[in-house]
């Protein structure tokens, strides 16, 4: 059976399918919120703005989102950054990070450093390369913006996103 959506279609709207859904949780906290009463209103207050900030999170990604084509495996699990690739590959422990970076010079990679081991570049088109926003997250200062910027071309080729603050001696 033929499909009603074009293929082109059909995999925009996959791509863009988490804001979609976030923006539709926010839609439906806003009518709440401005029609209902009592105990309901609140609810939707509290979707809307959960929906929003959900929405804010999700396009970030999508627009960094990619095919999956690229070089090799990327996979986050319990704070620790694995790569698999056909020429080797590494792992490290999020808490170890000094500093991340965002080449956006062909082929696009991020680039992590870590106490005493040799940078880890990933391409940000692996499978999986998206999950790196989220483990990031948790890191204090990071910029994304900076990374999104520099992939649209921007902003610099390279790009540290976040550096690990220095402990001072008081």
């Amino acid at each position: 059976m033929k499909s009603l959506i074009r293929p082109d279609l059909r995999a925009a709207l996959w791509h863009w399918r988490e804001p979609m859904v976030a923006g539709a949780a926010a839609l439906l906290g806003l009518w709440w919120a401005l029609t209902a009463l009592g105990l309901l209103r609140w609810a939707g207050i509290t979707i809307l703005v959960a929906g929003g900030v959900l929405a804010f999170q999700a396009v970030r990604r999508a627009r960094f989102r990619s095919d999956g084509r690229g070089l090799g495996v990327v996979e986050v699990d319990e704070r620790q950054i694995t790569y698999f690739a056909p020429s080797g590959g590494a792992a490290l422990s999020i808490d170890t990070l000094v500093r991340v970076e965002f080449d956006a010079r062909a082929p696009r990679a991020w680039l992590f450093h870590s106490d005493g081991a040799a940078p880890l570049r990933i391409p940000a088109d692996a499978r999986g390369a998206e999950t790196l926003f989220d483990a990031l997250a948790p890191l204090p200062g990071a910029d994304f913006d900076l990374a999104l910027r520099a992939a649209r071309g921007d902003g610099p080729h390279l790009s540290v996103i976040w550096t690990k603050p220095r402990r001072r001696l008081h």
